[in-house]
């Protein structure tokens, strides 16, 4: 008991200070701050617990996890990214964080559209789902439900590829190396939920699903077409062109305009042709006209 008080206090009193140097950059990463946090990882003493974030909530987390540690540290996951999120979330907004790992964004997004609002989380790996339960429960939220399936473009059950890090996991094969076991999920569409739970409007969707976000896309077109959201997605530039046509065809024909995000804080118009050297990916800004 004495020791995890210690290192509770530990990593407090560190991250009180990375919080703080994170803050002085809304829109991106702090540069060199996720090479202080392996440092701490490996100086400091393990901490699992739940911590209250800058952005209003509460997060169970656990240092022994990379990605959880930088969470721990900075505070935000993608600062540029949860900016632009907050900005199309109104109150009593209804949202869609597909692919919700601890569930950062949903959490968020319950928090700023507030008790009128509705958000469901989309978490295929069954390792998260019970994180993500209590997340919520942590926050005393009753606005969030949690979707145990995969999104994709149709109904179906799926081989789901579970990473030894748990928020790399993907029903892409390819996207997981050396898969720690796989299982069986099921499969939905962003239109077969809408439509199943009748929903009156859709404000915001976040899509990070490790290398099937086109298809989460492609399965939302009717979603789009009526509610006219806000969208962003994690984009591949290896993606399939005939997959990527498929995409941007529907993004265009929606009247959307595109920006290219990356997590740096860069941002430029999307354009497939004239790509950024350097980059492999980027999150996709789809700002309805």
């Amino acid at each position: 008991m004495k020791t995890r008080h210690l290192s509770d206090i530990l990593w407090r009193s560190s991250t009180f200070v990375t919080r703080w140097l994170q803050a002085t950059q809304s829109q991106r990463s702090l540069r060199g701050l996720r090479r202080v946090c392996d440092l701490l990882g490996r100086v400091l003493p393990p901490y699992e617990g739940v911590v209250r974030l800058p952005g209003g909530v509460s997060l169970n987390v656990d240092t022994r996890v990379s990605a959880e540690r930088w969470l721990l540290c900075a505070g935000v996951y993608h600062p540029a990214l949860a900016g632009e999120l907050k900005r199309h979330t109104p109150e009593g907004a209804y949202c869609l964080d597909v692919g919700a790992n601890l569930g950062f964004f949903a959490l968020h997004f319950a928090h700023w559209a507030g008790p009128l609002g509705k958000v469901a989380a989309f978490e295929a790996n069954p390792d998260l789902v019970q994180r993500i339960a209590a997340n919520v429960a942590a926050n005393g939220f009753d606005n969030v439900t949690i979707i145990e399936k995969a999104a994709h473009d149709r109904q179906d059950v799926l081989e789901f590829y579970i990473a030894s890090d748990p928020g790399k996991s993907s029903l892409e094969q390819a996207q997981v190396k050396r898969p720690a076991r796989v299982v069986q999920v099921e499969a939905i569409s962003i239109d077969a939920f809408i439509e199943q739970e009748r929903w009156p409007r859709v404000d915001a969707i976040k899509i990070d699903v490790e290398g099937n976000d086109c298809r989460v896309v492609c399965g939302a077109r009717e979603t789009l077409r009526r509610f006219r959201p806000f969208v962003a997605f994690e984009y591949k530039f290896d993606t399939p062109s005939e997959l990527a046509n498929q995409v941007f065809d529907l993004l265009n024909e929606c009247g959307y305009r595109l920006q290219a995000l990356t997590y740096d804080g860069r941002r430029f118009p999307f354009d497939r042709d004239h790509l950024p050297a350097g980059y492999t990916q980027a999150d996709i800004l789809c700002f309805p006209s």
